[in-house]
């Protein structure tokens, strides 16, 4: 991640954020900034609903461009390699692996359980509105889904769950779930399972449709 251009909000969240990037700086001094905030990011996200929102390409751009828009935010004389990435032009490229596997999304499973059926069907669970469920909600449906599929897989060999706190990440997950000739269930955080939810999607007929749990928050 590139410390460049960065917009903090008022709020306890981004202060956190700033707290723990300022701690683990200090903590680790010969470290570049860019990893050290990304570490931030990491952890503060994983305690609390970290709203991020990804500065579009455009948004900036150097001095010397010609094809600078009059409308960009963000006119800037940096270079434009990677310097401020760090020294070594290969430590991304080393670090990628384990920044997604912390970065659980639309395009990756968070949990994949594997069941005693003699299977190779599989069945994809996308677990939308997270960004508006708190850390014990998700939890418990997380803990909810899982448990109803140990209890009864009804005999899908595996199980993938994946968290998409926005459309795009839910449109997906599901093409990579069709991709992949998976079965898909929708589900909210707050929504009660039935026991035998698998059991029931296992028998239904038509293949390909995506079983959408209905329901209203309480």
């Amino acid at each position: 991640m590139s410390a460049r251009t960065l917009y903090l909000g008022r709020s306890p969240a981004a202060e956190a954020l700033l707290r723990n990037w300022h701690h683990i700086a200090t903590a680790y001094p010969a470290v570049w900034e860019g990893y050290l905030l990304d570490q931030a990011w990491s952890l503060t996200s994983s305690q609390m609903a970290l709203d991020t929102a990804w500065l579009p390409r455009s948004y900036h751009a150097p001095a010397e461009d010609v094809g600078t828009p009059r409308h960009t935010t963000v006119v800037h004389n940096l270079p434009t390699d990677n310097s401020d990435l760090g020294p070594d032009v290969e430590f991304g490229v080393a670090m990628r692996p384990a920044r997604r596997a912390c970065r659980s999304g639309g395009r990756d499973a968070m949990i994949v359980i594997n069941s005693q059926a003699v299977s190779n069907a599989a069945i994809t669970v996308i677990m939308r509105d997270i960004a508006t469920s708190d850390a014990r909600e998700m939890a418990a449906s997380i803990e909810a889904v899982t448990g109803a599929f140990v209890a009864d897989c009804g005999g899908f060999g595996r199980l993938e769950l994946a968290l998409c706190p926005w459309q795009d990440d839910i449109r997906a997950a599901k093409s990579a779930a069709k991709s992949a000739n998976n079965r898909i269930i929708e589900i909210a955080p707050w929504q009660t399972l039935p026991a035998d939810l698998f059991r029931t999607v296992g028998q239904s007929r038509d293949a390909g449709s995506v079983v959408v749990m209905a329901g209203q928050r309480g």
